[in-house]
């Protein structure tokens, strides 16, 4: 349940940060997190770990595509010879 409320949360700080950015309401950060009911503290903190999520991001989508690959070649390697592999 954790990680469904996290994820809500951070859908929460980025509405509040692209609303800040588009419409230029850099004073409006205390009532927009108020308005979405969570702390302004908590918004800050989402904002300074935005590199770590970015770097975070990107080892994921390596590993993700380090394990498709191992996976692809485990597939090929254990799948049965056919007759063009005898040479016939």
């Amino acid at each position: 349940m954790k990680r469904n409320n996290s994820n809500c949360l951070a859908e929460k700080f980025y509405l509040i940060e692209r609303t800040i950015r588009i419409h230029q309401l850099k004073k409006a950060v205390s009532y927009l997190c108020k308005l979405a009911g969570v702390s302004r503290s908590g918004y800050y903190d989402w904002l300074k770990a935005a590199p770590y999520r970015e770097l975070r991001e990107e080892q994921d989508e390596l590993d993700i595509e380090l394990i498709r690959n191992i996976f692809i070649g485990k597939r090929k390697s254990r799948r049965p010879p056919n007759q063009n592999d005898y040479g016939e």
